[in-house]
C-alpha cells in the first residue's frame, strides 16, 4: 500500500535511517525502520536512489510533510547543494513494514476496481475462483476451476467497504447467485472453508483484503475484466 497515506510519525533517526509508524492490514500501527543508508547515495550533490551512505556527505537533513527527504549535499567541487527527494516514489508499506517498491511484496488492490465485475484467477495455476454449480444456497463451496469465458459462476462483483479509505477491505458478490464470498464462521484455522453466503452486512466473514503482486514474483491473484 502507499507509504505516505498509511504512515505517521515519519522521521530520521540518529543514523539517518527512516523510522515511522505504519498501519498493517489489521489497522494496527507498527513501528518500522527502513535503512535509507543502504539505498541512497550522493551523486555530485544530488540524492540518488540505488546508491549508499548518502549521510556521509550530507548535513541539515530533515523529513518534510511526512514524505520529502531534504538537506544539503556536498558536490565534487566541495560546494554544498540543496536537494530533496519524494520518498513516496520509492517506498511502500507492506502490512506494517516499510519496503522499497522494487522489493518483492504485495500491493493492495487500488480503488479503480471498485464496482467492477471480473474473474479472479490464480497466476501460477490459471484456475479461476468458481462458485460450485452457481448455487445460491448458503454454504455452497467456492473452488478453483478452469477459466470459462462468460460463465457467471466465475464472475465476481468487487466493492470496497469504505471507498474513502486506501486500507478498506472488499466484498465479492457472485453474478450468478448474488451471494458473497464468505469465510466460514470467520475462522482463523488453516483449512477453514471458503464458501458463498447471503449478504451479512457488517460481518467480517465477507470482508477481504485483495492484493496483487508485482511482475516477476511467484503466484498471486489476477483481476481480469471481461
Amino acid at each position: 500500500m502507499a507509504f505516505y497515506t498509511s504512515s505517521r510519525d515519519v522521521r530520521l533517526n540518529s543514523d539517518s535511517n527512516l523510522k515511522a509508524k505504519c498501519m498493517n492490514m489489521r489497522r494496527e500501527w507498527e513501528d518500522s525502520t527502513f535503512l535509507l543508508t543502504h539505498h541512497l547515495g550522493n551523486d555530485d550533490g544530488s540524492l540518488k536512489w540505488g546508491g549508499r551512505d548518502f549521510q556521509d556527505s550530507a548535513r541539515d537533513l530533515s523529513i518534510r510533510e511526512g514524505r520529502f527527504l531534504e538537506g544539503n549535499f556536498r558536490a565534487m567541487s566541495g560546494m554544498w547543494k540543496h536537494d530533496s527527494m519524494d520518498l513516496e516514489q520509492y517506498l511502500s508499506n507492506s502490512d506494517g513494514a516499510l519496503r522499497a517498491v522494487d522489493d518483492k511484496q504485495d500491493y493492495l488492490l487500488d480503488e479503480s476496481w471498485h464496482q467492477v465485475e471480473c474473474y479472479v484467477g490464480h497466476e501460477a495455476s490459471g484456475l479461476c475462483l468458481d462458485l460450485d454449480n452457481g448455487s445460491s444456497s448458503n454454504g455452497t463451496k467456492v473452488q478453483g476451476w478452469s477459466h470459462m469465458a462468460g460463465n457467471p459462476n466465475q464472475i465476481w462483483y468487487l466493492e470496497k467497504v469504505n471507498v474513502n479509505s486506501v486500507l478498506s477491505a472488499w466484498t465479492l458478490r457472485n453474478r450468478k447467485s448474488g451471494t458473497y464470498l464468505d469465510l466460514s464462521s470467520g475462522g482463523s484455522a488453516d483449512g477453514t472453508k471458503v464458501q458463498a453466503w447471503q449478504q451479512s452486512v457488517g460481518e467480517d466473514n465477507q470482508r477481504w483484503f485483495l492484493t496483487t503482486q508485482q511482475e516477476g514474483s511467484d503466484a498471486g491473484l489476477m483481476f481480469v475484466t471481461e
